[in-house]
C-alpha cells in the first residue's frame, strides 16, 4: 500500500505581515514531503498538502522555529502500562515518536508516563493507542484534575 496525499493546517504563531506569511511559507515548501504551501497572514494558518508518510512534522515545527515564528503543539501526559526496563522505554518512545504529527515523546518508567508534544489536529491519539499496544504495553490520557475542573465551570 502505498502513501497517500493529505492536506493539513498548521497555527502559525509570531507572523506580524505579508512578509512574515512568506518566509514562513517559503521555509515550509522546502520540508520533506511537501508539496505545497499556502500561508495565510489573516488567520495564521499554514495549509500544507504532502506526502502522508514523509511528511515530517518535527523538522517542520522546527525549520518554522529557526526562522522566528512557530507552529502551535500542545502536550499531555498518559499513563503507560507494561514497563519494566529502559528497553520498554525506548520501545515505546520510538513508536510514539513515528506517529504522524508526533514532535518528541518522553517516558519515564518510574512513574510510568508519557510526556507527548503534538500538532493538534495531526496526531491521531487512537492510532498512537493501536500502536502502543501493538508493541505489548498500554497508554491511556492523564486527566489533571484541576483542568477538568475549568472545563465544568
Amino acid at each position: 500500500m502505498g502513501s497517500q496525499k493529505i492536506k493539513v493546517n498548521l497555527d502559525v504563531t509570531g507572523m506580524h505581515c505579508a512578509a512574515c506569511a512568506r518566509t514562513v511559507e517559503k521555509t515550509l515548501a522546502k520540508g520533506e514531503g511537501v508539496d505545497s504551501v499556502v500561508v495565510n497572514f489573516a488567520n495564521h494558518q499554514a495549509f500544507i498538502e504532502g506526502d502522508s508518510e514523509e511528511l515530517q512534522y518535527k523538522d517542520l515545527v522546527e525549520s518554522v522555529e529557526s526562522v522566528g515564528y512557530g507552529i502551535k503543539t500542545e502536550k499531555n501526559r498518559y499513563k503507560i502500562t507494561g514497563m519494566h526496563c529502559a528497553s520498554c522505554v525506548s520501545r515505546v518512545e520510538s513508536v510514539v515518536s513515528e506517529m504522524p504529527g508526533v514532535i518528541e515523546a518522553n517516558v519515564n518508567l518510574g512513574l510510568e508516563e508519557a510526556s507527548i508534544s503534538y500538532v493538534p489536529g495531526v496526531m491521531d491519539f487512537e492510532k498512537v493507542r493501536a500502536a502502543v499496544v501493538d508493541s505489548g504495553y498500554d497508554i491511556e490520557p492523564i486527566v489533571d484534575e484541576s483542568e477538568a475542573l475549568k472545563k465544568k465551570q
